[in-house]
């Protein structure tokens, strides 16, 4: 088994997988965009923040996948929580993390009765964690996440597509806060 990287040795691995493309066969390939209607489900849960009632909707299989992949970052020697918030705790944590980040949404674009994903990610050389508010739908960038920890050029994601480590180093800095872009600090 593969032992956890340090922040640095994370910025080493992201540059190598940075500089492989993804192989022709692979960048050519079409994922499969047909499919076969299921139904989405409701979920009650509470606010792990302030603990207030909350329901959303997602395919069950995708909140297996969110925890199995929680699983799978831990299992590799980071340590890493995802939690369910509510739009309002979202907005606090947004004031209180400097490092607080949520992709293509503005302020305004946050329900207050909407759940979200708090995604805390750190190595053993990381004194704070890094933390990401995403969506509820956004199984791909934790699929990115994994794929990088892991130590592979590319991923395949829920619709068959492949895609470049190469290609996702925004989506592997907005959530571990881990980045080697030109006047890109990795200081949080």
């Amino acid at each position: 088994m593969k032992h956890s990287l340090n922040r640095e040795e994370l910025i080493e691995q992201l540059k190598e997988l940075a500089a492989q493309k993804l192989p022709t066969y692979l960048a050519n390939h079409m994922g499969a965009m047909c499919y076969e209607p299921s139904m989405i489900d409701s979920f009650s849960t509470i606010c792990q923040h302030c603990h207030r009632p909350l329901t959303y909707q997602a395919f069950h299989s995708d909140e297996e996948m969110f925890n199995s992949i929680i699983k799978e970052i831990k299992d590799l020697g980071y340590d890493a929580s995802l939690e369910v918030i509510c739009g309002s705790c979202a907005l606090e944590a947004k004031e209180e993390a400097e490092f607080f980040d949520l992709p293509f949404t503005s302020e305004d674009d946050i329900c207050e009765e909407n759940a979200y994903h708090l995604f805390c990610f750190k190595t053993k050389s990381d004194k704070d964690y890094h933390q990401a508010i995403t969506d509820m739908e956004s199984l791909y960038d934790y699929q990115a996440v994994l794929a990088f920890l892991k130590g592979e050029s590319y991923f395949e994601d829920s619709y068959d597509r492949y895609h470049s480590i190469m290609d996702e180093q925004d989506t592997i800095k907005r959530m571990t806060g881990i980045g080697i872009k030109e006047n890109d600090s990795n200081e949080e």
